[in-house]
């Protein structure tokens, strides 16, 4: 019944590990800046 116990333990283990491991990268970058129209540009005064 011990035996049985661990095996069980490592067999959940491992699937857990594998699991994480199968998981997509999470993308950390900024989404890039919109564009200022020229109007918008005139308006705010930035260059």
């Amino acid at each position: 019944m011990n035996r049985f116990v661990k095996l069980a333990a490592a067999a959940l283990l491992a699937a857990s590990v594998a699991a994480c491991a199968q998981s997509t990268a999470q993308n950390f970058d900024p989404p890039p800046a919109k564009r200022v129209d020229a109007k918008t540009n005139l308006e705010s005064g930035r260059r």
